[in-house]
C-alpha cells in the first residue's frame, strides 16, 4: 500500500498536471535539434507556447559565443479542451529560430520568452554542447584576406573569401556553402558583392542557406605545402561610421551531395556527410576622416589617385562645345565620392558648363564634361583638382591634371566689343557700365544706343548657348540627373554645413539633403508630419524606416527649427546632422 508521502506526492503531481491543462493557463516549452552540435552547423531551437490566445515571441537574450537568426513565421494548432462542463480553445503556436555556436564547448540556451493577454511568460533553459568538427577543419579551408587591421569611415576595401577542401582527400566532395552571420548584417558598414574574374571558371554556391551567389574557381591553389581545390568569393565592404567592425562567426560547410529519386520521380540531392571548416574571427578598427585640414570642397575622395585629362578640341569659336575628359584612377572609394563640377569652381570662370556623363569602375573613374568658352582671352582649359584623403599618410592632399592649352575665336554672328586697355571680350562680360558715359559731350543723343546693341549681341549669344543646352540635355536638369544628385546627397551636405554661417543654413542644407533624397522639394521638409511622411512612405511600397530613425529625423527637425527660429537655441553640431544623415542612408531612405 502506499504511503502517506508516496499518495501525497502523486496527489501534487496531479493537482500540477490539472493546473496545466486548465483554461487560462499557459506553458512554455523548447527543444534543439540536434541535441549535440557541430562547430560550425546550424541548429534548430524550436519554442512551442500553449495557451487560451495567439502569443508573441519577444527576442530572445544574447548569448556569448551564440547566433541567433530570425525566427520563422509562427505556426498555429487550434483545438477545444474539454474540462468537466466547459470547453475552451487552446491554441498551440511554434516558431523555429536557427542556432550556430562559434566556438567549441557548453552554452544554455536563455529561458524562451513569450507575451499572452499583456502577460510575459518564460520556459524553462536549456544546455547543450557544440563540438570541434576536427575532420573539417583538417580538411577544410576558409580564410578571409585582404582585411586591414584600420580603415577609415568610407574608406572601402576588397574582402577576398578563400574556401576549399584538400584535393587529395580521397572523398567525392562536390557541395560548399559559406555561412557569413555579418553578411548583410554588420552594423557600421555596407558589404556588397564584388567583381568576379569572368575569365575563371565560375561556380554558384549559397550564403546563408538563402542567397545563391557566383564565385571563382583557383586552379592549383596551394596552402600549407598541400593542394586544394579552392574558390574565391570577392566582397566589398565600406565602412560608413567609426567603430569597430567583427568578422566573426564564419564557417564553410562542405560534404558530398548525392541524388535520389522521389516517389513522384523526381530527382532531389541529399548531403550525406557535412563537414564543417571555421575562418578565423576578425576585428577592423574604424577611425572618423580627421576635420583639421579637410577641404571644403573635400567630396569623400579617399585613397591614393591620379588624374589625367583630355580636350577635344583644341580650337574653337566662342559657343563651341568642347569635351574635357577627366579619368581618374587608383586605389580607394571611387565609385562613391562626388566630384568637383565646373560651375562651382572659380578657375573655369569664363565656360558655360552643361552637365558630365561618367562611367565609374572599382579601379577607374572616367568622367567627360561639355564645356563652352564664353571668352576669347581663354588660353587653356584649367587644371582638374581633387582633394583626396590619404589613409597611408593620414592627411588631406590634392591631386591635378595639367592645363590644357586651347584657342578661343571670336563667334563670328556676334560683333565683341572692346575696352581701353583689355582685349576683345562680350558684352555680358561687361558690368554697371553706364555707355553713354563713354560719349564725348553733345554727341549723345545722336549715337547708337551702345548698351542695347551689347544687349542685343549678348542676348543672342547667351539665347543661342541656351536653346543648345535644351536640345543637348532634353530638359534635363543642368549639371547632372536627379539620380546623381540623389547619390550625391551626402557629400553634397557635407559641402554646404562647411560653408554655412548660421543655423538658417544649416536648416536650409539639410532639407535639401532630404529632398534630394525622397525626390520631393526642400520647403516639403520643413515643418512636416513625419508620422504621416512615413505612412505615406510605406503605403507606397518603400521599405519602412525604423523607429529609431524617424526618432532621429524628429529631433533633428525640432533642434535645426529651435535654433533657426528660436530664442537662444544652440546650434546643433555639423557631426551631428552628418552622423543622422549616414544613419538613415543606412536604414534605406
Amino acid at each position: 500500500m502506499p504511503s502517506f508521502a508516496s499518495r501525497s506526492a502523486l496527489l501534487a503531481l496531479c493537482w500540477t498536471l490539472l493546473a496545466l491543462c486548465a483554461p487560462g493557463q499557459t506553458r512554455v516549452q523548447s527543444a534543439l535539434q540536434p541535441g549535440v552540435l557541430k562547430l560550425g552547423q546550424p541548429g534548430v531551437w524550436t519554442i512551442t507556447v500553449e495557451g487560451d490566445g495567439e502569443a508573441e515571441l519577444l527576442p530572445p537574450e544574447p548569448v556569448d559565443g551564440l547566433r541567433f537568426g530570425p525566427p520563422s513565421a509562427p505556426s498555429l494548432l487550434q483545438s477545444l479542451v474539454q474540462s468537466g462542463r466547459q470547453r475552451s480553445l487552446r491554441i498551440e503556436t511554434s516558431w523555429r529560430i536557427p542556432v550556430v555556436a562559434e566556438r567549441a564547448g557548453e552554452f544554455t540556451l536563455p529561458a524562451p520568452r513569450v507575451r499572452l493577454g499583456g502577460q510575459e511568460t518564460r520556459g524553462e533553459p536549456r544546455s547543450f554542447e557544440a563540438l570541434a568538427d576536427l575532420a573539417g577543419a583538417e580538411l577544410g579551408l576558409f580564410r578571409i584576406e585582404g582585411a586591414p587591421a584600420r580603415l577609415v569611415e568610407g574608406q572601402p576595401v576588397v574582402l577576398q573569401l578563400i574556401f576549399g577542401w584538400r584535393a587529395a582527400a580521397g572523398r567525392s566532395f562536390n557541395h560548399a556553402a559559406l555561412f557569413l552571420p555579418w553578411w548583410r548584417a554588420l552594423p557600421g558598414a555596407f558589404v556588397e558583392l564584388a567583381e568576379v574574374d569572368a575569365s575563371r571558371d565560375r561556380v554558384d554556391i549559397l550564403v546563408n542557406r538563402s542567397q545563391r551567389v557566383t564565385v571563382e574557381r583557383l586552379a592549383d591553389h596551394r596552402h600549407g605545402g598541400e593542394a586544394y581545390l579552392a574558390f574565391r568569393l570577392p566582397l566589398l565592404l565600406t565602412p560608413t561610421r567609426p567603430g569597430t567592425l567583427e568578422l566573426s562567426g564564419s564557417f564553410l560547410e562542405f560534404g558530398e551531395v548525392v541524388q535520389e529519386r522521389t516517389f513522384f520521380g523526381n530527382s532531389t540531392g541529399r548531403l550525406t556527410q557535412a563537414l564543417y571548416a571555421p575562418a578565423e574571427a576578425l576585428s577592423i578598427e574604424v577611425r572618423p576622416l580627421p576635420r583639421e585640414g579637410q577641404p571644403l570642397d573635400f567630396g569623400g575622395a579617399i585613397g591614393r589617385f591620379s588624374i589625367e585629362a583630355s580636350a577635344n578640341p583644341r580650337e574653337l569659336k566662342v559657343g563651341d562645345t568642347l569635351k574635357l575628359v577627366v579619368e581618374i584612377r587608383g586605389q580607394g572609394n571611387l565609385p562613391f565620392f562626388s566630384v568637383p563640377e565646373p560651375d562651382i569652381e572659380a578657375a573655369f570662370r569664363g565656360f558655360q558648363y552643361f552637365g558630365f556623363e561618367e562611367d565609374k569602375r572599382l579601379d577607374r573613374r572616367r568622367l567627360e564634361f561639355d564645356l563652352v568658352p564664353l571668352d576669347t582671352r581663354l588660353e587653356a582649359v584649367p587644371a582638374f583638382s581633387l582633394p583626396v584623403f590619404d589613409p597611408e599618410t593620414w592627411s588631406y592632399t590634392r591631386v591635378a591634371s595639367a592645363p590644357l592649352p586651347i584657342s578661343v575665336r571670336p563667334l563670328s554672328t556676334a560683333a565683341p566689343l572692346s575696352g581701353a586697355d583689355e582685349g576683345p571680350r562680350f558684352a555680358d562680360d561687361l558690368e554697371d557700365i553706364a555707355p553713354r558715359a563713354l560719349l564725348p559731350s553733345g554727341a549723345a543723343a545722336h549715337a547708337p544706343d551702345l548698351g542695347l546693341l551689347g544687349s542685343v549681341a549678348g542676348g543672342l549669344a547667351v539665347g543661342w548657348l541656351a536653346l543648345r543646352s535644351a536640345v543637348r540635355w532634353g530638359g534635363r536638369e543642368p549639371g547632372g540627373s536627379v539620380e546623381r544628385r540623389r547619390r550625391r546627397a551626402l557629400a553634397d551636405l557635407q559641402r554646404s554645413l562647411a560653408t554655412s554661417l548660421d543655423a538658417e543654413g544649416d536648416l536650409s542644407a539639410w532639407a535639401t539633403f532630404l529632398a534630394r533624397r525622397s525626390g520631393e522639394s526642400p520647403a516639403a521638409w520643413v515643418g512636416r508630419d513625419l508620422d504621416a511622411w512615413a505612412a505615406q512612405r510605406a503605403a507606397q511600397g518603400a521599405a519602412p524606416l525604423s523607429r529609431a530613425s524617424l526618432d532621429s529625423l524628429r529631433r533633428i527637425a525640432r533642434g535645426l527649427e529651435s535654433a533657426s527660429y528660436g530664442a537662444g537655441a544652440k546650434r546643433l553640431s555639423r557631426a551631428d546632422l552628418l552622423a543622422t544623415a549616414r544613419e538613415l542612408l543606412e536604414d534605406g531612405l
